[in-house]
């Protein structure tokens, strides 16, 4: 049994009209996940079993299980692999509804134009004369 969390405390995301947009802190990449996505990242980090969350995903076209399967296994896999999630146990889930979902839109949309930004550290690189940040 597989369960995660979001990874923080250098991960911190917010859910705003159905999209998530998440920050790595330690990276300075951010991401967005569309409302498709939006619905197995929020059972993700709340605990939920992975295999639970793939039992639960009923997709909106015809597609086999093992289609969906195979879809949403590369979408957690590149959640894990850009460090957004961690392997946790013992944490209690709420019992899951079924998730309809468009499996073609289980995208992890990457951003790395703000990393310079993300990544300062705002206590140690500030200027008195020039504020913040300060890129050395």
């Amino acid at each position: 049994m597989k369960k995660y969390a979001i990874n923080s405390p250098q991960v911190i995301s917010e859910v705003a009209s159905g999209e998530t947009v998440i920050i790595n802190l330690e990276t300075g990449c951010y991401y967005n996940l569309g409302e498709d996505a939006s619905k197995l990242w929020l059972p993700l980090i709340e605990g939920a079993d992975l295999n639970e969350i793939k039992a639960k995903i009923s997709a909106n076209r015809p597609c086999s299980i093992d289609e969906i399967a195979n879809k949403a296994d590369i979408f957690f896999a590149k959640l894990l692999e850009e460090g957004l999630i961690k392997e946790v146990e013992n944490i209690p889930a709420s019992p899951l509804e079924n998730i309809t979902v468009d499996i073609e839109k289980l995208v992890l949309e990457i951003y790395t134009d703000m990393q310079d930004l993300l990544g300062l550290d705002p206590i140690h690189e500030v200027d008195s004369k020039i504020g913040w940040p300060v890129q050395g």
